[in-house]
């Protein structure tokens, strides 16, 4: 009957928990879809959270950069930033720099940046990651100078 009620509880607390959190970014500049030029591009993305499945946390804001289209296999993550989340339900505004380096794509190769999220736990992001958001918006960048 125990094992029965610890199974129980951990069930309901994990689904509690996969429904109780809930990130979305509610605003980007530049905005989704904007071109972006071949040079580092500062991001200020605001982002609105309720966080209850635990009392704090990390959420890391990132840029990848992608050959063949935002979700490609081939990317590499150029920029981003971690802040501290908390219990509740908040907003918090997160400023991060694509680097836009030149040695991923062919200089005559346009390629595509997205923005995407992910929420780590308060041990200062060491560890498994809790959650990933994926990526929200999507940018072409323009051709490097030849």
């Amino acid at each position: 009957m125990l094992r029965f009620f610890v199974l129980a509880t951990w069930i309901v607390s994990l689904a509690h928990s996969a429904e109780a959190d809930v990130f979305k970014m509610i605003s980007i500049t530049p905005a989704a879809g904007t071109a972006l030029a071949t040079k580092p591009t500062e991001f200020r993305v605001k982002v609105r959270y309720t966080l209850n499945s635990i009392d704090r946390g990390f959420l890391a804001v990132y840029a990848e950069r992608y050959r063949e289209g935002c979700g490609d296999r081939t990317r590499r993550t150029e920029g981003g930033e971690s802040v501290p989340v908390t219990r509740g339900t908040h907003e918090v505004e997160v400023t991060i720099t694509w680097r836009a380096s030149s040695d991923f794509v062919a200089g005559d190769q346009a390629s595509f940046v997205g923005i995407g999220m992910n929420l780590w736990p308060p041990n200062g992001g060491r560890g498994p990651m809790l959650q990933a958001f994926g990526i929200t918006a999507c940018y072409t960048a323009a051709p490097g100078p030849r």
